[in-house]
């Protein structure tokens, strides 16, 4: 199995969908980050550094 490497930021106001894909994105990344506004993307995208 391929080792999961990069970053991925979720952006979406619906809490069903953040949980969903924190849960079914670590198979193809190597962190997956969720925020539900774009408000803090920003702020999101500088502390985590998505790939």
């Amino acid at each position: 199995m391929a080792v999961k490497s990069g970053q991925i930021l979720v952006v979406d106001d619906n809490a069903g969908i953040r949980s969903t894909l924190k849960i079914l994105l670590p198979a193809y990344f190597g962190e997956v980050e969720s925020i539900p506004s774009p408000r803090t993307m920003v702020s999101a995208i500088e502390r985590f550094r998505p790939a």
